[in-house]
């Protein structure tokens, strides 16, 4: 009897710790989902600005024709090192 009861005991205890991880799990992958839809959102921005961009910066190019351009325009240094972060970075040094 006491066997039985211990073994009731147990399961039930099973029951409860998987519906307990069961419960995170799906809370978890809630949130993953969530995060991915707004990095998709994110990237999708990143795309028009930088559209907006190239083509502020191709409208000024046009009608500055008559001066040159350097090589090492600010506002595209200044693009360039935002997209890049510091993982990136870490990475690259420690290869």
């Amino acid at each position: 009897w006491f066997q039985n009861r211990r073994t009731r005991w147990k399961t039930k205890q099973l029951e409860k710790d998987y519906d307990v991880l069961q419960e995170s799990y799906n809370q978890l992958k809630a949130n993953y989902e969530n995060l991915l839809q707004e990095k998709e959102k994110l990237k999708s921005q990143v795309l028009e600005l930088s559209e907006k961009l190239s083509m502020q910066e191709n409208e000024k190019g046009t009608s500055d024709s008559s001066s040159t351009k350097s090589p090492s325009d600010p506002l595209q240094q200044e693009h360039v090192t935002d997209c890049v972060n510091d993982e990136d970075v870490t990475k690259v040094s420690n290869d």
